[in-house]
């Protein structure tokens, strides 16, 4: 860990003595160098410490770190479902981070002098002193060896003479030859640290426990989902919460081991995955975590005491930037924050309440393809279509007519007499995909559309991501939205409705909806059987299942869509609806007034005047 190749600067470098705990000091000088000093201030004011006065070996109560994390205030708090227990494990993460450079090294409890290195490292400074670093397996240990120290210390009283004695001396690299006169900070940063020797710990031995790994995704698709703007505000009402980002945190779990429990384990080559599926997530959201609460969301609204550092005012933003807001973010079936936050997670793209709106949702319009055409076509930026149902049972399959039809027009890729259904895949469970599409909709009854950002996520049972194929000759056109009978396809050809003939022609990976919007199928499989089908979607990112070769046939039950923009987008979409309402009260509004003698006819008829007495015949 921190091993990597000298560059062509070390080479001229030399070594030089130093004792651990030399090293030690070292190394958190270095760390301390590279917070501001309005971010030291203010830890140290909300940890009610005197600056003038030496305390890093102060211990960091858990509370007080759930402050500091804006995720609690009192030890009621901690009692809100599971939030004590994630809390502990981001506690027992710091402190075994915090004992960098030489991690066998162990105390009770979290020193602000551990607390300060771990919140290095948990920004992403830490590629301030480290040339190459693997910052996911050091937070692997960190969280499948609470007790790691213990461990370690025990293994050094049975092979004493293999680790380094306090006041030994350790040969180090240095980038620059120390001076006698060098202030701590300089020193450090002359140190190679990259190249320090250090404790590899075996990844064969330790695995994680799954449901310390739920709390921490958990934890983090709560920390995504939160206004930075609206900090503390919001935190309360979203860890009432906790349930509704449990469930992702689970789906998560589940592209890790697709059979998983609460009581399994996750090993660390299953655990690094999770960057195939959501890449750098686990990194960008403890970045998050650390910058909006310890680091910066009070160093931007508040003047720390015992300190000359001018008050900084918050930005407001310009009146252009607000005067188009999105509507009030209202709950779906489908969609509330943690299911933003999730999505968010998977695309890599800022999804939020702030800035998504409802165009369609079939449990209020109607599950009828001409109401979603007149819902979504109108908007000129990325959508969301979500559609979620139960997989179809064998009874269905034998009886429904309406699903015979359908399944006579869509080829069949496995025999009758094959059983389909994989072990991750059980009889009746829910099933709910989301497509992110960048392109505006229309109407393609020959020509597909779309572009190379269009993304097929799998949301629950597990999680999952296809994305685009990219290709000169199809562009991501891999969309289409037929009205005259063949529905919608993700990954599909065009369909054949001609002449009495109807024929759907799946992609290798294709989510195909009929266009009565009452059944639905994904398939993948591993090279399509009929050559009027071009590969639109990679297949599946999760290890497992990228060879398997199945389908998702169900039943639909909620589809909805959802725009996705940025305030200019949103105006411009406000422009069009306001007009297309003035047009609509226009054509209600005829002035009778204008229509001369016509009107004393229409009165006669009843149906003008007379002050809705009607009319007689």
């Amino acid at each position: 860990m921190g091993q990597g190749s000298s560059t062509a600067a070390d080479s001229s470098s030399h070594s030089e003595q130093f004792t651990k705990d030399q090293l030690h000091k070292l190394f958190y000088a270095r760390c301390i160098s590279l917070l501001k000093p309005i971010e030291l201030a203010f830890l140290r004011s909300n940890l009610n410490i005197n600056p003038e006065e030496e305390q890093i070996s102060r211990v960091i109560s858990k509370l007080e770190l759930a402050s500091l994390l804006k995720l609690g205030q009192t030890e009621d708090d901690l009692t809100k479902g599971e939030l004590n227990d994630a809390i502990d494990v981001i506690y027992r993460s710091l402190v075994f981070i915090g004992g960098l450079p030489f991690l066998e090294q162990g105390e009770e409890g979290l020193s602000l002098e551990r607390l300060i290195v771990g919140i290095i490292f948990y920004s992403g400074q830490y590629k301030k002193i480290f040339t190459t670093f693997d910052f996911t397996k050091l937070f692997y240990l960190s969280l499948a060896l609470p007790k790691a120290q213990v461990q370690v210390e025990e293994k050094s009283e049975k092979v004493p003479d293999e680790e380094p004695k306090e006041d030994e001396k350790i040969s180090v690299d240095m980038l620059l030859p120390s001076q006698p006169e060098d202030p701590p900070e300089l020193k450090a940063k002359k140190i190679n640290w990259t190249k320090l020797p250090s404790t590899q710990l075996d990844l064969a031995t330790p695995k994680l426990c799954a449901k310390r790994l739920q709390l921490i995704l958990t934890l983090l698709l709560i920390q995504s989902s939160i206004n930075k703007q609206t900090l503390d505000v919001q935190i309360e009402t979203i860890l009432e919460k906790w349930s509704q980002f449990s469930v992702y945190s689970t789906y998560i779990s589940t592209f890790l081991n697709l059979n998983i429990k609460k009581d399994h384990s996750i090993t660390f080559e299953q655990f690094q995955t999770i960057n195939d599926l959501a890449p750098d997530f686990i990194q960008k959201k403890l970045l998050s975590l650390m910058t909006n609460s310890i680091i910066s969301t009070n160093a931007r609204t508040q003047k720390p005491p015992h300190t000359d550092i001018p008050h900084i005012e918050p930005m407001t933003p310009p009146p252009s930037a607000s005067r188009h807001k999105f509507p009030e973010f209202i709950e779906s079936k489908l969609v509330n924050a943690a299911f933003l936050a999730y999505i968010s997670s998977l695309l890599s793209r800022s999804i939020s309440p702030q800035n998504i709106v409802k165009l369609y949702a079939g449990s209020e319009s109607g599950f009828s393809i001409r109401s979603l055409e007149s819902k979504i076509f109108k908007w000129q930026a990325p959508t969301l279509f979500i559609i979620s149902g139960k997989r179809l049972k064998s009874k269905i399959i034998t009886t429904n007519k309406r699903y015979q039809a359908f399944d006579h027009e869509y080829p069949r890729y496995f025999l009758t007499s094959e059983q389909t259904l994989k072990s991750w895949q059980n009889d009746g469970e829910r099933v709910t995909y989301a497509v992110y599409i960048n392109s505006p909709w229309k109407n393609s009854n020959k020509v597909n559309f779309g572009d190379e950002n269009t993304t097929i996520l799998s949301i629950q049972p597990h999680a999952d991501k296809f994305t685009s194929i990219h290709s000169s000759v199809i562009q991501g056109k891999s969309i289409y939205f037929n009205n005259l009978g063949m529905g919608i396809g993700f990954g599909n050809s065009q369909p054949l409705n001609k002449n009495g003939t109807r024929k759907y022609f799946p992609g290798d990976v294709s989510l195909t909806i009929e266009a009565n919007l009452e059944f639905a199928v994904f398939r993948h499989v591993l090279q399509s059987s009929s050559p009027q089908v071009q590969a639109f979607f990679e297949r599946s990112v999760q290890e497992t299942i990228r060879n398997e070769q199945y389908e998702d046939r169900f039943i639909i039950t909620d589809l909805e869509v959802w725009g996705v923009g940025s305030s200019r987008e949103l105006a411009e979409q406000q422009r069009e609806w306001e007009w297309e309402k003035q047009q609509a009260e226009a054509r209600q509004s005829v002035n009778i007034r204008s229509l001369g003698e016509e009107r004393a006819f229409l009165e006669m008829a009843g149906l003008v005047g007379n002050h809705g007495a009607g009319g007689s015949v």
